[in-house]
């Protein structure tokens, strides 16, 4: 044997080893959190095989827009009485459109131009639609509809993903559909009642003091590493409801921090992966909450002028300037937590008093595009508990874990007996040069399940419909090879050139089936939803684990038969 021959050969051993470490823990049912195997990922299974909530929400965005307008029109009033220019009532439009909602705004005639320039510098989110002496009627601008939808469709999928936690489900799926529609997914989960209760809730914001005088955040670490080990708590990511967690540790430590504080948790990820994990770094904050949600009027993103970096802007109601106004004066210099649902999000030091009820939040070091990140996601954690919206169940379902059962086993006897049949009939009809190819699918399917492992992708009812279809492209390829080596073997050509010549000339065939499915499978992916992108993503793993099986590991297995052969002094071959 060549030494290429037993480079290409170690470098398929290789593979193989690797990918039967991915699947194993899978097989073999191991628990990552007390197994020492070093492989911990196992393959997430689908709603419809282990059973679960099923939910479409809908959003209602004309009330949406019609708490919009209406909120613009009162922050007018406000910001305008500063500028000298009084604005006595805004009226919603009774007869204005239900996506369209109108205003009209009655102000001071004597001062239109002043209010008309304003209006076009400071509130781009309005359009002027009929303007008479001293009152002025107002819509949304066709823009900020846009925007407005993707605000709202990204604070309830935020709101939500911080109620799931409250179930400890470990795979949740919470994804948008279409323009108006949030599909939620909890795999293990059978109340759905309870699971209805808790998203759909209004989101709780509340801005807190942090209690930076007491101990460091490092002796506030220790303390709470201390009462997990005396205590045997033990708090697992996507395992442990977040908020129960919170609560035990404040109730052990209730006589170790102040009467007037308690014990919040921020939760970073370590890492810029989406699979990062993620580390909970604790607070002490006062109990008292000094303006909370209800006093926010909107957050957004924008641009420090001096520094060309993203910060996030916030612009309270006329009671939350008060508020935040003396709660600024009274603590600048230390931290204000910004809490949602119990969880700190962000702890910015207070600079200045702030009294215009306009506040921006400047963030920390970093790259243009991560800063950017942080802004939106801190400005959608504000706007889930400034702008609630109302969020109707349109569809649910319960499928029950028997139901999950019956498909995997109906899906896994389908496979077997699909796959069986055609090991049998690919032996019988190509012999020896057939048990090649049952070993390159077989290892077609190992590589397959190991990439779904590697990718941490859910395996559904489809996705093993998608690797039975990979069984069959896999066996095509395979015929296309043997039929071109057979053909060369009829032109009179000796087996080693004919082995080659076939593998070579079958390449451009098995690429161009090949390229065609992926560009299906591509298309699946980007415009299908749910279990369809579960099918795409399975065929596009397929479609490269085929051209490796195929073109790479069969060549290795045909010169290792070649080179038994030649041993043996044979002179022709099983095909």
């Amino acid at each position: 044997m060549t030494k290429v021959w037993w480079g290409k050969f170690l470098l398929l051993v290789a593979t193989v080893v690797f990918s039967a470490m991915y699947v194993y823990p899978t097989i073999a049912g191991l628990d990552p959190e007390t197994s020492k195997f070093p492989v911990k990922q196992k393959m997430s299974m689908g709603l419809d095989l282990q059973g679960g909530v099923y939910m479409v929400l809908g959003v209602d965005f004309n009330r949406v827009y019609k708490e919009v307008v209406s909120r613009q029109a009162q922050g007018m009033q406000a910001a305008f009485k500063e500028k000298g220019v009084t604005i006595t009532s805004t009226d919603m439009v009774k007869d204005s459109a239900v996506d369209d909602p109108m205003v009209d705004v009655h102000y001071d005639a004597a001062k239109a131009n002043e209010l008309k320039d304003s209006l076009k510098k400071e509130y781009y989110t309005l359009r002027l639609v009929d303007d008479k002496p001293g009152v002025m009627r107002l819509g949304i601008s066709r823009d900020y509809k846009h925007d407005v939808r993707e605000k709202t469709l990204s604070q309830s999928i935020e709101v939500i993903r911080n109620r799931i936690d409250e179930f400890g489900v470990s795979e949740p799926a919470i994804t948008s559909q279409g323009e108006d529609r949030v599909v939620v997914e909890l795999p293990g989960v059978k109340d759905v009642d309870r699971a209805k209760e808790l998203i759909g809730k209004t989101a709780r914001l509340e801005f807190k003091i942090v209690n930076d005088g007491v101990m460091s955040e490092g002796q506030l670490a220790g303390m709470i590493q201390k009462a997990e080990e005396e205590n045997k708590i033990t708090y697992v990511e996507g395992k442990t409801a977040f908020s129960d967690y919170a609560r035990k540790i404040n109730e052990l430590l209730k006589d170790k921090i102040p009467a007037n504080s308690e014990i919040a948790f921020e939760r970073v990820k370590t890492g810029m992966a989406a699979d990062a994990p993620t580390q909970r770094v604790p607070y002490l904050l006062f109990s008292k909450v000094d303006v909370t949600g209800d006093d926010l009027q909107d957050a957004g993103v924008g641009l420090n002028q001096e520094r060309n970096t993203p910060e996030v802007t916030l612009t309270f109601n006329p009671r939350g300037a008060v508020n935040f106004d003396k709660v600024t004066g009274e603590n600048v210099g230390k931290r204000l937590a910004i809490v949602l649902d119990n969880i700190v999000h962000s702890a910015p030091v207070l600079q200045t008093r702030i009294s215009n009820g306009r506040a921006v939040i400047t963030l920390g070091r970093g790259n243009h595009d991560q800063m950017m990140k942080e802004a939106k996601d801190i400005s959608t954690v504000l706007r889930a508990g400034a702008l609630p919206t109302q969020l109707d169940f349109l569809e649910q379902r319960v499928v029950g874990p028997s139901l999950g059962q019956d498909s995997i086993h109906k899906g896994s006897v389908a496979s077997m007996i699909g796959a069986l049949t055609v090991f049998l009939f690919i032996i019988f009809y190509y012999r020896v040069s057939g048990v090649i190819a049952v070993l390159t699918l077989v290892l077609n399917v190992l590589f397959v399940l190991a990439c779904l492992v590697g990718l941490e992708a859910t395996l559904t009812l489809p996705g093993i419909a998608g690797i039975a279809l990979t069984v069959g492209i896999a066996v095509d390829s395979n015929v296309v090879i043997y039929e071109r080596i057979r053909e060369e073997l009829r032109h009179g050509k000796g087996i080693q050139s004919a082995i080659e010549s076939g593998f070579q000339k079958a390449l451009r065939t098995i690429m161009d089936a090949n390229v065609t499915n992926a560009i299906a499978s591509i298309v699946l992916l980007v415009y299908g939803t749910g279990p369809i992108k579960g099918f795409a993503v399975t065929m596009l793993i397929g479609i490269v684990t085929t051209m490796f099986t195929a073109v790479f590991a069969c060549k290795v297995f045909f010169d290792f038969y070649l080179s038994r052969l030649e041993a043996n002094g044979s002179k022709s071959i099983s095909i």
